[in-house]
């Protein structure tokens, strides 16, 4: 994942976010120490940033919510990542056992239609999520067997062999197969308000959305809240400050009204 498809992501999952209250200012490169009284760029009118505000205005502009019952949104997504197996003839027992072997993720078994997994999970939380959404549906599922990764960040990466692994976030460096994240029930991070973790999106959306109507714009406090995996700041390939992703978002509520 790049810069910009860094920010477009940023964009769409920004949920809260008070229009002029964030600086458009962005140290520069060469000056890291704080823009207060030192050499300062203003990011809206830094040509070097102006890429990534044209991808973020397109994709806010083009932005269509997913249609359709069956989430064929997703096939795009679900196409490519299984391209590589479908190009090497599936998915053969030896590397099954690679990806087992590594403990790149937790094993689980869906025997006639009861499903199984084996005794040791990282985060027991984050399992649970897992296991609420394919029981769930397990009644219509075929006997199967996966290595799903409850880690934050992926597991087969593309300089080496491409091994079977399910997991929530990757970029185009690996091999992993995308599935959707856990936190929509349980394992979500652990804050100070959710000491168990953020958890059951059903009831979160619902309580966010009468909060807010509790509360009037001008006495919101100035916090951009962003819902994604933390592996991914580790992977930027440009250097991006919090206030600079803050500025941009200003300027483009800003263009739109």
């Amino acid at each position: 994942m790049d810069a910009a498809t860094f920010l477009v992501g940023v964009a769409a999952l920004v949920l809260v976010l008070k229009v002029g209250a964030c600086t458009t200012e962005s140290c520069s490169m060469e000056d890291a120490s704080g823009c207060s009284g030192g050499t300062h760029r203003s990011i809206m009118t830094d040509s070097r940033w102006q890429g990534y505000l044209d991808l973020i205005a397109s994709s806010v502009a083009e932005y269509g919510g997913c249609v359709g019952e069956r989430c064929d949104c997703l096939g795009d997504q679900i196409a490519q990542d299984l391209m590589v197996w479908r190009e090497r003839g599936g998915i053969d027992i030896a590397e099954f056992e690679q990806a087992k072997a590594r403990r790149g993720g937790v094993h689980y078994q869906i025997v006639n239609h009861t499903l199984y997994r084996e005794e040791e999970c990282m985060f027991p939380s984050r399992c649970k999520g897992i296991e609420h959404f394919i029981l769930k549906i397990i009644h219509g599922l075929p006997d199967a067997e996966m290595i799903v990764n409850v880690r934050d960040n992926p597991q087969s990466p593309t300089y080496s062999g491409p091994l079977p692994i399910l997991s929530f976030s990757k970029t185009s460096a690996n091999y992993d197969i995308m599935y959707p994240a856990w936190t929509f029930w349980a394992g979500g991070p652990a804050i100070s308000t959710e000491p168990k973790g953020l958890g059951r999106w059903d009831l979160k959306r619902k309580t966010i959305a009468e909060s807010s109507d509790n509360w009037l714009w001008e006495d919101k406090r100035t916090i951009a809240f962003f819902r994604g995996s933390r592996y991914f700041l580790e992977v930027i390939s440009y250097p991006l400050q919090l206030e600079s992703i803050c500025s941009i978002m200003v300027g483009i509520v800003q263009a739109k009204q």
